[in-house]
């Protein structure tokens, strides 16, 4: 008589590859997110100039400034939520992994989970 629930079991493993599925796809936003910020500090540069090491704003450049702090916002939105995907990746993987190192102390883990 088998003392673990199989559909539980694997239940963890597929909840942790949709956590790591989710991540990756955050950390593509991430990435997305500093394009853009880049590419806006590119656009701000020519409207800006130093002088005796301070930075100036030439005129037109408000709107480039703008768009540089709107970035700045959408990014760190992006790594807030990549920072709480990775725990609750982190908490998904610990979990499965305690489930996994049960079901083969008790010697049912199915073998097509082995491999995970």
């Amino acid at each position: 008589m088998s003392t673990i629930d199989i559909g539980r079991l694997r239940r963890y493993f597929s909840d942790a590859q949709a956590a790591h599925a989710a991540l990756m796809k955050q950390w593509e936003r991430v990435n997305s997110e500093r394009e853009k910020l880049s590419r806006a500090q590119v656009e701000l540069r020519p409207y800006q100039h130093e002088k005796h090491g301070e930075t100036f704003l030439k005129q037109g450049g408000e709107k480039f400034t703008a768009l540089v702090r709107e970035a700045e916002a959408h990014l760190k939105i992006a790594d807030d939520e990549y920072e709480r995907l990775q725990r609750a990746w982190e908490h998904a993987m610990r979990l499965r992994n305690r489930v996994r190192d049960y079901a083969i102390e008790l010697g049912e883990l199915p073998s097509d989970l082995k491999d995970r």
